[in-house]
């Protein structure tokens, strides 16, 4: 979803909705929804879709991005720290 990093919206509505018929279940499409959902200031979506989806990291990483860019420095923080500790047991 380049036209989403263009910031054409257009582009990026067309494209999402050819995606979404080809096969939503996708992983690579639902990270693309998130960030589209993102783009189109549809925070309670994306927030929705990257936490059903934050034990992949690139998922985790947006969603905490997310949180302290709206401000949510509380959410973001406990999010990140949950996992900084979950890390540390595991090693």
């Amino acid at each position: 979803m380049n036209y989403i990093k263009l910031k054409d919206e257009n582009k990026s509505d067309e494209y999402f909705e050819i995606s979404k018929k080809l096969d939503s279940k996708y992983i690579e499409f639902i990270y693309n929804e998130a960030q589209y959902y993102i783009f189109k200031e549809k925070f309670d979506k994306a927030i929705e879709l990257l936490n059903n989806h934050k034990d992949k990291s690139k998922f985790l990483i947006i969603l905490i991005e997310l949180y302290f860019n709206m401000g949510n420095f509380k959410q973001g923080e406990l999010l990140l720290n949950s996992i900084r500790n979950e890390i540390k047991k595991r090693y």
